[in-house]
């Protein structure tokens, strides 16, 4: 669901939030830092063929060219509940911003695969 550089790609949905609101259950946001650098693609998801693929089907088309033991934590937000009078759609861009906040307070910004990977060693 995130970039390479941690954008949420996020898109329309809200499914999940239908879901939640009808079965009364709450969502718990949840960011894992140093994803991305755990398994580094480099350059073949960036060529124009593999951005269209991606573009057109949303469905990750790639070959990991290695795996970094790099330091790897996960958080999870408070449990967010849909309110009887909210739409599916609001409760689904709160759960959104929830995730962004966890990833705004948890993963460095422009962090690089070394530094991932010193912080599993150091």
């Amino acid at each position: 669901m995130f970039s390479e550089d941690y954008k949420l790609e996020w898109g329309s949905r809200c499914g999940f939030a239908k879901v939640a609101k009808e079965a009364g259950v709450p969502v718990i946001p949840m960011f894992t830092t140093n994803l991305q650098h755990s398994m580094p693609l480099f350059g073949f998801n960036k060529s124009a063929t593999m951005k269209k693929w991606y573009a057109s089907t949303r469905f990750p088309l790639s070959i990991p060219k290695a795996y970094f033991p790099v330091k790897m934590r996960t958080y999870l937000g408070e449990p967010l509940y849909c309110d009887t009078d909210e739409e599916p759609e609001v409760f689904a861009l709160r759960c959104k911003k929830a995730i962004e906040n966890l990833r705004d307070k948890y993963q460095p910004p422009q962090q690089s695969y070394w530094n991932a990977l010193r912080e599993r060693l150091w």
